[in-house]
Order: structure tokens, then C-alpha cells, then sequence
């Protein structure tokens, strides 16, 4: 529908016609006036209220573009064969809501024009008898949340006993007065016929300072109007804690990101529900079984998942992304399943926290040796979703400990077998031997130990 048809039904409607106007506009009924072509050339403003439009969008727009049954083509055959047409139709609303109605219409002799009258309007099913609505409102007073019903004017209807309380009485008020909102923060109400169906926002009060979580739906009526339901639900301390939690995810996430230690989340979800049914299936506890399958160890490699890495564990190892670095981890474990099922019997038996030192090779084929540690985040010890590991890497501290036991075991092969007696002693009042060549066994006959 059009409203730049104007024009031509201006050049429809007689001029003689002109002066109804504002009288058929005021028609406390359903009416339309019809060109002999069904254009529209006037309707009553209960019907425009009834479609959803003011006259404007209506006029000069043709009848059947709001037909949704009969079909179009099946009423203006129905129409010009009789010059009347009398039944049941359904019309299409401009917000797409559907009325069932009875038309009774019929073309005058005189002028050719066509007079429709509509009866026993009702928009979408919506209509509430006295009995009804005082069921109704008795179930919208019970309610916490605070509920606001507003008419066409944004003119309050009705508000709960939970708003009456937070903002008092409301009687002869408008909506946006009352909230004390602006017509910018309260678009939705303002909007008039354009007003959205259904929609949800998020709304600060002024008034009180209090956060709400507002659902606005559209109201038909029996008589064709226009309401509009408003569900408010006080979130102000939910707000607070998503902030606070925004706030600490915030702080935690630096601190993550920005360590000087190799740090990973892990989630274990799937593997706890693997060790529960293992409990249920095996007659042995889960070590005993874990130590004779390879394919379970390597199910419960499947099952783990990182999450996220910090820039010194992909450093660590060696890569450039977490996708990278879970790979990598993967295979190391893969090669190493007997430090995965050290982890996996340690949360079996409910232990928040196990240690492990395995040797791990990074992505340019370079052994580390690390301390391992696993910790069970506080909040998920009964579903494994999030697990902490950190990785301290002590390969110089290996290697140092590698040299002096080489070198340890160097001294002692010369010490034995050169052929003098070599002696080592503790400086002190008390000379203590701490070691004696076997050499001194061809000179004294005793063996080292002996002496």
C-alpha cells in the first residue's frame, strides 16, 4: 500500500463528497469508501486504527492489497458480478497481524461508489471480556517483575503493584513520565504506528538509578487499538557482578598473558566423564585399568583441550599459536602417555594438583626438560572444565647436574687406577676420609672400605 495514491483518489471523489470528510473520519464504526476500481478513498479512523495506519497510508491504495482471503481475484469477481459483496474476510495489518471480520459492502447506484462497513473486529484473537481482565489482572499483581500497560498516547492503563511501589502512583501519567525516560532513550514508544511487535532493550532509570531489563510487545485490542505490554525486571546487582566479573576476567587475563612462566588452561570435562564410566565399567581402579589399555590413555589424549596459552608457554615450546602448541603438546603426550596417566589417575582419586617432571621436544626439535604442574581451578572441581599447567623449564639445571655426574664419574675411574694410593680428607681436627683409591689394597692388603 501507497500513500502517493492521493492524488488519484482526489480525482475519484467528487467534489460534492469533499465535506463528509471529516464526518466519515469521526464514524464511531469500521467504514471505508470505496472507488467502483476498490481503490480507497476514506476510511473512519476506527478502521485505520483497526489496520494499524493512520487514513493518509490507506487512501488511494487499493482494497484488496489488504485481502488475505478470499483471494483478491476471487472477491472482485464476487464483487462485479453482484455490485455487494457479504462475509467473512481476513485482512492483513500493516505489523503483519491478521483479522478475521465480516464485510458487509455494497455500490451505490447513484455515484458508483462503494460502502463497506466492517463487524465484530478482533486483531490476532486478542480480546478480553470484564471476567477476563480482572483475571488478568490479578495474575499481572502477583508478579515481581514490574509490569506497565500504555495506550496509544503512551497514556498509562495499568501498572502492577511492583512499579506502584518503585515509582508510585501512577494514574493519569504517560509511560515516558512516569520512568522518567526521554523520547531518545525510549525510541520504542515514540515511534507510533512504525513501533516494533516485540523488542527488548536494557534501560537506565534516572529516577532511581536502577538498571532494567525492559520487554516491550504490541497489544490489538477488540476494538482495533493499539497497547503496548511492558515487562520490566530490575538487573542492577546482576549488572554489578557482570562488571565486577568483567572486571576480575580482566585482571586475571594480564596477569595470564603478561607472566614470565609458561602458563596453559586445559579442560578435562570429557575425560571426568570418561572416569566416571570407567568407575562404573572396571572392576579394578582406574590406574590398574588405564596401565593395561594404550587405546584408553590415548581415547582420554582425544578427549583433553587447551584452551588457551600465554606468550611464554608458546615460546617454551617454541611456536607462533595455540592451535600450534596444542598440536605439540599432543604429541609429546602421545609419546609420553605415562605422564598423561599420572594426571589422569591424580583426578581420578579426586587430587586438585599433580607434579611431574618429563623431558618435552619443541617444534625445532630441541629437548626441554620441565617441572610440570596441573591445578584444578577453584570452581571446577567437579567438572574438570577448566585445569591451570604451568611449566617451569630447568634444562640448564639438567645438564649442570649431567656434567658434574659425568665429571664425578671420570674422577673416580682415574682415582682407581692409577698406581698410587689417592686419598681424599676433610681438613679439620677430626680428619675424616671421604675417599680412598683401591690402590691401597695391593699395599695393605684391605680394601678401601675396610680401612
Amino acid at each position: 500500500m501507497r500513500s502517493d495514491h492521493s492524488s488519484r483518489a482526489e480525482s475519484t471523489f467528487p467534489n460534492r463528497h469533499r465535506a463528509l470528510s471529516d464526518l466519515v473520519r469521526a464514524f464511531p464504526v469500521e467504514y471505508a469508501l470505496l472507488a467502483p476500481d476498490l481503490t480507497i478513498l476514506m476510511v473512519s479512523s476506527a478502521f485505520a486504527r483497526l489496520v494499524g495506519c493512520d487514513e493518509s497510508y490507506l487512501t488511494g491504495s487499493c482494497f484488496t492489497d489488504l485481502l488475505v482471503s478470499p483471494e483478491p481475484s476471487s472477491f472482485q469477481r464476487e464483487f462485479h458480478l453482484h455490485n455487494s459483496y457479504g462475509g467473512n474476510v481476513r485482512l492483513r495489518r500493516t505489523d503483519g497481524f491478521e483479522l478475521s471480520l465480516h464485510l458487509r459492502s455494497e455500490m451505490s447506484e447513484s455515484d458508483g461508489l462503494v460502502h463497506c462497513f466492517f463487524e465484530q473486529a478482533r486483531a490476532a484473537g486478542v480480546g478480553v471480556g470484564n471476567a477476563g481482565w480482572g483475571a488478568l489482572m490479578a495474575f499481572l499483581d502477583s508478579l515481581e517483575d514490574g509490569v506497565m500497560i500504555t495506550n496509544e498516547k503512551h497514556e498509562i492503563i495499568y501498572a502492577n503493584p511492583v512499579l506502584e511501589q518503585t515509582f508510585g502512583p501512577w494514574k493519569g501519567q504517560k509511560g515516558i513520565d512516569y520512568l522518567g525516560t526521554t523520547d531518545d532513550r525510549c525510541s520504542p514508544c515514540t515511534g507510533g504506528a512504525a513501533r516494533p511487535s516485540r523488542a527488548r532493550r536494557e534501560y537506565y532509570c534516572s529516577v532511581n538509578g536502577r538498571t532494567y531489563d525492559v520487554i516491550q510487545s504490541r497489544l490489538v485490542v477488540r476494538d482495533g487499538a493499539t497497547w503496548r505490554v511492558e515487562i520490566l525486571r530490575d538487573i542492577t546487582e546482576r549488572k554489578s557482578m557482570e562488571q565486577a566479573l568483567a572486571q576480575s576476567e580482566a585482571i586475571y587475563r594480564c596477569r595470564f598473558e603478561n607472566s614470565p612462566m609458561a602458563l596453559w588452561e586445559e579442560d578435562h570435562s570429557r575425560i571426568r566423564l570418561l572416569i566416571e564410566d570407567l568407575k562404573g565399567a572396571c572392576t579394578s581402579d582406574v590406574g590398574s585399568y588405564l596401565g593395561e589399555g594404550y587405546e584408553e590413555l590415548q581415547r582420554c589424549l582425544d578427549l583433553r583441550r587447551i584452551i588457551h596459552a600465554n606468550r611464554a608457554a608458546l615460546d617454551l615450546l617454541q611456536v607462533s599459536s595455540v592451535d600450534q602448541f596444542s598440536k605439540l603438546i599432543r604429541s609429546n603426550l602421545l609419546e609420553r602417555l605415562s605422564v598423561l596417566k599420572d594426571v589422569v589417575v591424580a583426578m581420578a582419586n579426586d587430587q586438585q594438583e599433580v607434579a611431574i617432571e618429563s623431558a618435552f621436544i619443541t617444534s625445532l626439535g630441541e629437548e626441554r626438560h620441565l617441572n610440570l604442574r596441573w591445578v584444578v581451578a577453584p570452581g571446577y572441581e567437579a567438572t574438570l572444565g577448566k585445569v591451570l599447567v604451568s611449566a617451569s623449564d630447568v634444562t640448564p639445571l639438567k645438564r649442570i647436574e649431567d656434567a658434574l655426574k659425568r665429571s664425578e664419574q671420570k674422577y673416580r675411574l682415574i682415582s682407581e687406577n692409577v698406581p698410587l694410593v689417592v686419598y681424599s680428607a676433610l681438613p679439620d681436627r677430626h680428619t675424616s676420609t671421604v675417599f680412598l683409591s683401591g690402590r691401597v689394597k695391593a699395599l695393605t692388603g684391605y680394601t678401601s672400605r675396610e680401612v
